[in-house]
This record gives C-alpha cells, sequence and structure tokens, in this order.
C-alpha cells in the first residue's frame, strides 16, 4: 500500500474510515516475497477480480519456475470465505502451462479465498488470491465514535507540544558513493519512548520528496536496509522505521528472542490494551508515525511539496492511518496558508463527510460538529490564534515586497545588510512583522512575485512598539 499526497491530489482519491480498524489485521509479514525462483500468474475471468453476488467466479492459473511455464503440474486449492475454513477443495492438473479453477460464488457481499500449493521438484510452493462479490454493498458492523476525530486530534495537540527530538548517526556499512544512510532514534513522546529506523539520503545536493516505510507485522530487524536503496539513489529521502523502540542493529537471534517472548498468541502486541482507546499498543504507534512525518518534513533537503508512506500488510494499514491522521493537515497548512488547527479540522471534516456513505446521519453531523469545534480551540488555545509573525526575506524583487508591505499591508519594515558565506555576495533583508491575515496576504505576494525568495518565520508572542500614523 502506497499513499502519495502532494499539493495537486485530488482529495476524491484521498478516503480514510475508520483507522484503529486497520490494525487488526493478524498477518506476520509483508506480503511480497523478495527473491523467488517462481512465479505465479493468476487471471480472472473479471478483469477487476469483482463479481455480482450470485456470479460464478473463474481463475486461470500459470506456474513458472526459472521462467519456464510448468505442464502436468498438480495445482491442490481451498477455497473459502475471508479468514474462514475452506468450504472446497480440489486439485487441477496444469496443461500447457495453465490451470483454471472455479472459484464459486457467494450469495451475499463478501470475498473469497483461493489458496494455492503445489510441489516441484520435491519442495512446496504456495500463493493465494481473493475475489470480491458486491464489496460495494458491505458496511461496518460497527459504528464510528461521535468522538472520533476530537480524540485523534486532541492527540496530535499533545504530540505537537513536544519538541522534535532525535539522534542521528551516520552508518557506513549501508552507505555508498551515491547515497548515505543514518540511524536514527526518535522520541515519540515525553515518556522517553523511542522508534528506530534507517534514513537514506541521496548524495547529491538538491531538495527530494520524502517517504516513509512501516514495517510489516511482527517483532523483527529491519530486513537488509540496502535492498530498498534505489528510492535515495533516483531522488527520494526515505525512512525505514520499526515500531518497537528496538534498536535495528541487535542481532538476529536477539529478535527472535524478544518477539518469542513477548509476541505470543495469547499477548500479541496487536491486541495488548485493545479494550482501551488510551492504552491501546498501537495508539503509540500511529503517533510514532506521525512524528517520523514531523521529522521527514522537518529536513531542509526536503523538496516541500511530496510526502509519500508506503508499506505492506500491516506497513500498509499504518500508511493509510498516517495519511489520515497527519499529512493532509500538513498540507493544508503549507500550501493555503491555514493555522494547523483549521487545516486538521477541514481535513478532518472530508473524512467525517465520506463516512456518510457508511454511517448513520446522526454520527456524521457529530464528528463533523465537533471536528469544527475541536479545530477552533487548537487554534485558539494551543497554537494561539493571536500571535503574530516575524518574517524575514531575502529577494531579487526587494522594491515591489518593500512597497506592497508599506501600501498595501499597512505594516511597517526593517531593512539590513547581508552578506552571504558562501561566496560574500551583499543582499538586503526585509524585516517585517505581520498577523495571521497579513501573513496569508504576505506569503502569497511573495509565492506569486518571486518563488525563489529565501524566507524565515519566527513566532511572536509579545511586542512593544509605538504605533505608525499614515498619511493618506
Amino acid at each position: 500500500m502506497t499513499v502519495i499526497l502532494n499539493s495537486k491530489m485530488n482529495m476524491r482519491r484521498f478516503y480514510v474510515s475508520a483507522a484503529l480498524l486497520l490494525t487488526t489485521l493478524l498477518a506476520v509479514a509483508e506480503n511480497n516475497p523478495y527473491r523467488s525462483d517462481v512465479f505465479w500468474v493468476t487471471v480472472p475471468d473479471h478483469a477487476d477480480w469483482l463479481y455480482k453476488t450470485g456470479e460464478q467466479a473463474n481463475v486461470e492459473v500459470q506456474f513458472y519456475k526459472y521462467g519456464i511455464p510448468g505442464d502436468s503440474i498438480a495445482i491442490n486449492f481451498e477455497i473459502g470465505g475471508e479468514m474462514m475454513p475452506a468450504d472446497t477443495k480440489g486439485t487441477v492438473i496444469m496443461r500447457k502451462g495453465k490451470a483454471t479453477i472455479p472459484v464459486g460464488t457467494m450469495k451475499k457481499p463478501g470475498f473469497r479465498d483461493c489458496r494455492l500449493t503445489t510441489t516441484v521438484d520435491g519442495k512446496k510452493y504456495s500463493h493465494h488470491v481473493k475475489v470480491g462479490f458486491s464489496p460495494e454493498k458491505l458496511r461496518p458492523y460497527t459504528t464510528m465514535p461521535a468522538d472520533f476525530q476530537q480524540f485523534w486530534e486532541n492527540e496530535k495537540a499533545e504530540l505537537a507540544k513536544f519538541p522534535l527530538t532525535y539522534t542521528k548517526e551516520h552508518v557506513k556499512k549501508y552507505s555508498t558513493d551515491q547515497i548515505d544512510c543514518y540511524l536514527i532514534k526518535l522520541q515519540v513522546n515525553q515518556r522517553g519512548q523511542s522508534i528506530y529506523g534507517y534514513l537514506f539520503y541521496p548524495k547529491k545536493e538538491g531538495k527530494y520528496p520524502v517517504v516513509l516505510c512501516p514495517p510489516g507485522a511482527g517483532i523483527k530487524t529491519i530486513k537488509e536496509p540496502l535492498r530498498h536503496k534505489y528510492y535515495a539513489e533516483q531522488g527520494c529521502i526515505r525512512f525505514e522505521i520499526e515500531i518497537h523502540g528496538l534498536n535495528p542493529e541487535m542481532s538476529e537471534e536477539e529478535f527472535k528472542e524478544i518477539s518469542a517472548a513477548f509476541n505470543g498468541r495469547e499477548n500479541g502486541y496487536l491486541s495488548n490494551g485493545l479494550d482501551s482507546r488510551d492504552n491501546y499498543y498501537m495508539k503509540r504507534v500511529y503517533l510514532a508515525c506521525v512524528r517520523s512525518i514531523d521529522l521527514l518534513t522537518s529536513l531542509p533537503e526536503w523538496d516541500g511539496k511530496n510526502v509519500i508512506v508506503q508499506g505492506g500488510s500491516q506497513g500498509g494499514a499504518l500508511a493509510l492511518v498516517t495519511a489520515g491522521l497527519d499529512i493532509v493537515a500538513k498540507i493544508l497548512n503549507k500550501y493555503l496558508r491555514m493555522d494547523l488547527g483549521r487545516a486538521m479540522s477541514l481535513s478532518g471534516m472530508c473524512v467525517a463527510l465520506s463516512a456518510a456513505l457508511v454511517y448513520d446521519k446522526k454520527t456524521v453531523v457529530l464528528s463533523i460538529l465537533g471536528t469544527y469545534f475541536n479545530g477552533i480551540i487548537l487554534d485558539h488555545f494551543i497554537f494561539d490564534h493571536n500571535k503574530k509573525r516575524r518574517v524575514c526575506i531575502i529577494t531579487e524583487k526587494e522594491e515591489a515586497l518593500r512597497q506592497f508591505i508599506i501600501n498595501e499591508l499597512h505594516s511597517g519594515a526593517t531593512i539590513y545588510e547581508a552578506i552571504g558565506a558562501y561566496n560574500l555576495q551583499k543582499h538586503n533583508e526585509i524585516i517585517t512583522i505581520v498577523d495571521k491575515s497579513e501573513y496569508q496576504r504576505l506569503m502569497t505576494f511573495i509565492n506569486r512575485e518571486d518563488p525563489k525568495a529565501f524566507i524565515t518565520v519566527y513566532n511572536v508572542s509579545n511586542m512593544q512598539y509605538q504605533p505608525k500614523i499614515w498619511k493618506k
């Protein structure tokens, strides 16, 4: 699962509903193998794998080993409902490299899982596929809590109070002539809990998209960090993380011991604290993913536009959760110059409105109202709605900017001479203090007139000055 969001995204393609439900997945690994000598090809008679209830589904199977199609190979199949015991079993023989498996049908909306096995040269191989029957008619068996959005916005607000804190250590063994690798220890809350990850940079100077890669399920090391080096080689900053606070430099045996001790069926982390939204193990993981996005978007090498979250199995669920909780609000904050509280409200309301497709009207209305008022509270009491901003600008459009500040914003400005350290070139730096509405107008003007302007912004909580009397 990959979620890619940028300033030009189509919001209708972004749909997140119940984030908490996504992590009840019980898979123990990412879905796609890294290496294999064999290749399965499955072709349904409906190209989109979707059927109406009552329709018969058939799937053609092809099996290749070392690129050679199998022939006279027995393919065993077991077919049943999603995560249910098989209700149909059988065997088909491949002829000229192909065989057809009758998957059957369903009277009610849902999915059928077809599990395939074969033995070639004494080695067993397996594969599975799913087909859907009228999935658009599926309805959730739980209802969205009325305070769902408010709960998560409160949690993110608490997280925002804690400063971004991490250590960064160069890892020579995973660095090459094109990329640099760093071991990151990122603190995720005030209790001192942390996660680890490998951060890969292109060595070439520039601005790059950022990619967050949460892991598949299990307590395990980060497998072969260099297997995804092509991200950085092709111009992306990639942060691959673990979620349990375990240093990936530990040995494989140490990870196995910890996993065996703390991740049994009776006490696995996915069910730890599941009866409490405040104490659920994965709540900290969700917020750790949010904090990881904070880290990536704070890097001076980020291109300021593109944020990608990518993962498989549990990592896919975490990609959706992270996008729903955090990325949309950050984009609205950056590109529409909205205060973060308002941006969180707007993104939350989009998600709440989409829930109208599956939840009752009362729940949707309460969610929207709660999200809206919570955003107002965040702006006024947490993010300080009345703060002014000290904006420092170096631009080639100096005179146009000075005139805009004085004549359009009716504000003051100070001009300092600055000297660049790289080539000792002299520039003028214009400094002005503006309120929220003036800041939005100022940034719009700068982005239009000189997108390459160098800008730094500081929050100002208090100032003392003599107001100017503007001549008409």
